[in-house]
């Protein structure tokens, strides 16, 4: 239960990350 939680959450992170970087790269052009 442990590990499913700690590769939900990192998956989260994951994409959180993917679109804020490229919400980032569309803000700054």
């Amino acid at each position: 239960m442990l590990t499913r939680l700690s590769l939900i959450l990192g998956a989260v992170a994951l994409i959180f990350f993917i679109v804020g970087s490229i919400w980032f790269y569309m803000h700054a052009m």
